[in-house]
């Protein structure tokens, strides 16, 4: 199994959809195959710090849900302009227990 960290940092204007567009992908996300769980966190030191904890079956898993069709759609509307302050960071990490 492998977790993926991701941090998404917003900008103030669009913190409110920026955690309803990572919800929309959350849901959509959690339908693909090998998908396991994912929790959505909100940074005490800085909010407009929004992470992700995805977890998955394996990493070609992950990256099939990364490349697919459907992942191209549920973030499509962040893609435009300057969206994000900066682009999101991601770590992964295998889990051994």
């Amino acid at each position: 199994m492998i977790t993926i960290i991701s941090r998404h940092y917003c900008k103030e204007e669009n913190l409110e959809i920026s955690k309803a567009l990572l919800n929309t992908a959350g849901l959509a996300q959690s339908k693909f195959k090998g998908y396991i769980s994912r929790e959505t966190l909100q940074s005490h030191a800085n909010s407009l710090e929004l992470v992700t904890l995805t977890t998955w079956e394996s990493i070609g898993h992950q990256q099939e849900w990364f490349k697919s069709e459907e992942r191209q759609q549920a973030t499509a509307a962040s893609k435009t302009g300057t969206f994000w302050a900066k682009p999101p960071e991601q770590e992964f990490l295998d889990i051994l227990n």
